[in-house]
């Protein structure tokens, strides 16, 4: 219906009020109200032949029937899809061409680009590109300053997709001035944020933080409090990629953001807030607040029926915090009303199944999810749903149907001109080659993911190109290949200035393959460099962590290089305790503590605190079996085994042989064939010590002979046999070797490979054979070959009198 023209001011102002609501309502993401509000007004410009208004109305009328983008219809509205949009668009425009109205024109044109631009893929950046440009132009030629400065605000958008940020500054710097001509602060501070974009694009971080806080302090001084928010919650964002603690002040200005949402009658605010909130509480460790947060939500979302999408993701999210699968998941998601958006939340929910490891769960969601894609022609959708699927089926083993999902996703993703897609495509297809052994394609499809990288400047997926290579060389046994392409992946990260925990993650893995390679000093200048990275980003901790880990690693393997110096062994505890007191706090992840306390076990074992160890090795254990993954990555298998060696060396070998046996099991469960192999050599071992020794080593001399008148006849007695004691000594370090070689009297012992737990176990046969031994915790150390030993063992025996 038409206004009346009762209003004061008659029927054009009255109309024009409306046109004001409608976009109120349209911000507010009220996508109904606004698109009726606009109609009743483009009716009336339509009878009055306004063509310029009546362009206004139907832009907000088509804004809210956008299929998707800035507002798009997200409760199940009646949309259009992206096809239809243009054509009307291109339909009204011609209409203004026709008539000359130039403002129209320019309204229109920039309508063309609002609806372009806030599409998740734009496929028309170039044609957008001319449409704001012309657009400006003409409002600059009719003098309108208002909607001039709304169209360079638009360019700023579109040069964003160009990422010609220098270009961003101008016209962020253009709007602004047009807006203050004008006396919009609103829109001032709408500036400052696209100033805040354009240095984004140049990487500077603590720049876009700053004009950003400088838009905040307007949207408040006019009491704006729905810009207020969305300014808050952005900033924050922003700040979570910063060192030091800016992901506490991050996580604060989230919560900040999320309690004045919560003021709002409305809860379009806290939906959206509550994401960005959960996200900074989360990356810090803070998972108690982040559940007492999502429970508060929780319980006010329940009480408004047409938030059954975001009940059920959150209920999802409140069960995974408190340990807990969710009952009737399925169920919950047929509760949300729009089919579109269960197919979004179901391929989400697919995704972080299948990474935290529940199977089922995943396979149920991304099929609902594939069929809901397929159904309403979102390619990008199922293109992402098919690369579940393909994870899903590489994880039980058909790799073959897995390279089939694989392929017909890259081929989604190639059609959408989606490089991302099809560059994490190519990777996955990677993986599926390499699960089926078939190692030279694999390499291939890595080499066409670091084509697509290099040439769209995909840094991130760069760096897991170069994390697939590393493990395509390891699983062909060329550890310097690896070497070189972990080195490559730190060069990358640096390149391209990432996160303090892109680079810890990067030099972690180099870390790891300079020790297995045994270039110590290497791996200990990049677990050094780790420890300096992960103390600037203090939010978070489990960088700490792994850098500390690293360091334990390091000084247990110097000690093994260097026997005579106990401060490594010093060293080694010192990091592990540090880190167990880290890990000890809420902030750290399972993941990492459960690997800490493992070190600890290790750390402890070279300062001869078995018991200790044995009791760390244990927790261990347990802090692994709490991890929701899709496989062990053999942490139980290692705890199970140390368990074992400690118990063994403890001389309680019914305990050492149900920890191996366990091993055994987890082994063949998870199907580590490698592992099986080490257990099942540690349990012969440990058969071989309770056949032949019946629990205890056979002394090497008659223990009659040890008198204590002996000892008050002589100063030296002649001592134990040399060659009874070598014999002893050769049959002892053959027992605790993991593999067959060859002993001779000059072998250097941790040159025969003898780890930190083989060596505890030589020192107590040692001291079980020649109980005269007073410092069989060093002895390894300060006699390092078996002639030197032996030539000990007999000067000691000789000054005890046996």
């Amino acid at each position: 219906m038409a206004p009346t023209g009762e209003a004061d001011g008659g029927p054009d102002l009255e109309a024009r009020a409306i046109l004001t609501e409608a976009e109120k309502l349209l911000t507010l993401g009220k996508l109904e109200e606004a698109s009726e509000q606009a109609l009743i007004a483009r009716e009336y410009f339509l009878e009055t032949e306004d063509l310029a208004s009546e362009a206004e109305a139907f832009r907000i009328e088509i804004l809210a029937k956008q299929d998707e983008g800035e507002y798009g219809a997200k409760t199940g509205e009646a949309v259009l899809k992206a096809s239809e949009i243009d054509l009307l668009c291109e339909i009204e425009l011609s209409r203004a061409k026709a008539a000359g109205d130039l403002k129209a024109k320019a309204i229109l044109l920039y309508t063309l680009v609002e609806v372009n631009v806030t599409r998740s893929t734009h496929k028309m950046r170039t044609d957008s590109k001319k449409w704001c440009e012309e657009s400006i132009r003409l409002f600059q030629q009719l003098g309108d300053t208002f909607w001039q400065g709304r169209a360079a605000l638009m360019m700023v958008n579109v040069q964003h997709k160009f990422q010609e940020a220098e270009s961003m500054h101008k016209y962020a710097k253009q709007a602004y001035e047009l807006f203050g001509q004008v006396g919009d602060r609103k829109r001032q501070g709408m500036s400052l944020h696209a100033t805040s974009l354009a240095y984004l694009g140049e990487k500077n971080v603590p720049a876009a933080i700053d004009h950003g806080l400088q838009a905040l302090a307007i949207y408040r001084d006019i009491g704006d409090r729905r810009l207020e928010i969305a300014e808050l919650k952005t900033v924050a964002v922003w700040r979570m990629g910063l060192e030091g603690n800016q992901g506490k002040i991050a996580a604060r200005e989230a919560l900040e953001a999320l309690d004045l949402s919560r003021k709002y009658p409305e809860p379009n605010q806290e939906t959206v807030t509550l994401h960005v909130a959960l996200q900074a509480l989360l990356q810090i460790g803070e998972r108690k607040e982040a559940l007492r947060a999502a429970q508060v939500s929780l319980k006010r979302f329940r009480e408004d029926p047409r938030l059954k999408m975001e009940v059920a993701t959150l209920q999802v999210l409140v069960d995974e915090l408190q340990g807990k699968k969710t009952a009737n998941e399925m169920e919950l998601m047929q509760g949300i009303k729009s089919r579109k958006q269960r197919m979004h939340i179901l391929i989400d929910l697919a995704r972080s199944h299948c990474s935290s490891g529940q199977m089922e769960e995943a396979e149920a969601a991304v099929t609902e999810g594939l069929e809901l894609a397929r159904e309403f022609g979102k390619t990008l959708r199922e293109a992402q749903g098919l690369r579940i699927l393909a994870q899903l089926q590489l994880a039980k083993g058909n790799h073959y149907q897995a390279m089939s999902s694989a392929k017909k996703s890259k081929k989604l993703s190639t059609k959408d001109e989606d490089k991302e897609g099809e560059a994490s495509a190519w990777l996955l297809l990677a993986e599926c080659h390499a699960a089926a052994r078939s190692f030279d394609e694999a390499q291939v499809c890595c080499r066409e993911a670091h084509a697509l990288c290099e040439e769209h400047d995909l840094y991130k997926k760069e760096i897991d190109v170069w994390h697939h290579v590393v493990e395509l060389h390891m699983a062909t046994n060329h550890p310097q290949a690896a070497l070189q392409a972990a080195a490559k992946r730190v060069e990358v990260v640096q390149r391209s200035q990432g996160s303090v925990k892109d680079q810890v993650e990067a030099l972690d893995v180099l870390c790891s393959l300079f020790l297995l390679t045994k270039d110590i000093p290497e791996a200990e200048k990049a677990a050094t460099e780790m420890n300096r990275l992960a103390k600037l980003n203090e939010s978070l901790v489990d960088l700490e962590l792994a850098a500390l880990c690293q360091l334990v690693q390091v000084n247990i393997v110097r000690l093994s290089e260097n026997p005579g110096q106990g401060s490594h062994a010093g060293k080694a505890l010192q990091h592990a305790e540090q880190a167990w007191s880290l890990a000890s706090r809420d902030a750290a992840s399972m993941e990492y503590r459960s690997a800490v306390r493992y070190w600890h076990a290790e750390a402890l074992i070279c300062v001869g605190r078995q018991q200790q160890a044995l009791m760390a090795a244990y927790e261990a254990e347990g802090l692994f079996r709490q991890i929701r993954r899709p496989k062990d990555n053999g942490g139980i298998l290692r705890c199970l085994l140390l368990q074992g060696r400690l118990a063994k060396a403890l001389g309680r070998f019914e305990e050492a042989l149900q920890s191996v046996d366990r091993a055994i099991q987890n082994a063949i469960e998870t199907g580590n064939t490698a592992g099986e192999k080490m257990a099942r050599d540690e349990l012969q071992r440990i058969g071989q010590v309770d056949e032949e020794d019946d629990y205890g080593p056979e002394p090497a001399y008659d223990m009659g002979a040890v008198r204590p008148e002996a000892t008050s006849k002589a100063a030296r007695s002649q001592g134990v046999d040399r060659e009874l004691v070598q014999s002893k000594l050769m049959a002892h370090v053959a027992n605790v070797l993991t593999e067959e070689q060859h002993v001779d009297a000059e072998s250097p012992l941790m040159d025969l490979g003898l780890d930190s737990l083989s060596a505890i176990d030589l020192q107590n046969l040692i001291a079980s054979t020649f109980p005269f031994m007073t410092d069989t915790a060093t002895v390894l150390f300060d006699y390092p070959t078996l002639r030197e030993l032996t030539e000990h063992i007999v000067e000691q025996s000789q000054l005890a009198g046996v």
